[in-house]
């Protein structure tokens, strides 16, 4: 922490403050924090035979992904919005043993696939990774037909996103 210059040390003192010590390093934003521990927020959607899995938006874009979500499953199925939303937070607190690695994590997502149709569509990069793996498009995995996209907000921002969306959406209703 850097030391207190004298228009510093006189601001301090105007205010009543006789004492400054530094304490030391300042906590880690959130974002760095959650870099650090492999921490993520995934959002599972289930319709009735679609899901759909991305990361958790921040609160300002909460409200068009649900609605882009809702739009594609009625667009490609014909249902009406309102599919259930669950949350997985990593690291999650089990058994009131924290768990943290890797296959620990695979796991938990697998639990939540669990739950999801039998056509699923994976926004993002986190979200491909802990369902489809490396592989990218159309993936068949464990009974299920998976469906890799771009991040849901980048599909908002870039329409010729959406037209390659709608293109893998296509071969996932057939």
């Amino acid at each position: 922490m850097p030391a207190i210059n004298v228009f510093g040390h006189r601001y301090l003192k105007e205010m009543g403050i006789d004492v400054w010590v530094p304490r030391g390093k300042l906590p880690a934003s959130d974002e760095a924090l959650r870099a650090e521990t492999g921490a993520f927020d995934l959002c599972f959607v289930s319709y009735d035979g679609y899901g759909l899995v991305f990361e958790e938006p921040g609160k300002r874009d909460e409200e068009c992904c649900r609605r882009l979500c809702d739009d594609i499953v009625r667009a490609v199925a014909g249902q009406p919005s309102g599919g259930e939303l669950n949350v997985l937070r990593w690291p999650g607190v089990e058994s009131g043993r924290v768990e943290r690695d890797e296959h620990a994590a695979r796991e938990a997502v697998g639990r939540y696939l669990q739950s999801l149709g039998p056509r699923i569509i994976a926004f993002g990069d986190l979200a491909v990774e802990y369902i489809a793996g490396a592989e990218h498009g159309l993936v068949h995995r464990d009974g299920k037909t998976i469906l890799t996209a771009p991040a849901i907000t980048r599909l908002i921002a870039e329409p010729l996103e959406k037209r390659e969306l709608w293109t893998g959406l296509l071969k996932l209703r057939d």
